[in-house]
């Protein structure tokens, strides 16, 4: 579980990366936190 979740981080950060953005980062970083609560509930 938690492995995973760290590969779609890594692929997030690589892409924003790669986008050369700031805000995008930071929009993904913040999506990224959304979709660990979500899922975190979800797996309880």
């Amino acid at each position: 579980g938690r492995y995973q979740l760290m590969l779609l981080v890594l692929l997030l950060l690589l892409c924003s990366l790669l986008l050369n953005n700031c805000d995008t980062r930071m929009l993904s970083v913040v999506q990224v936190t959304r979709h660990l609560h979500t899922g975190s509930s979800q797996g309880s």
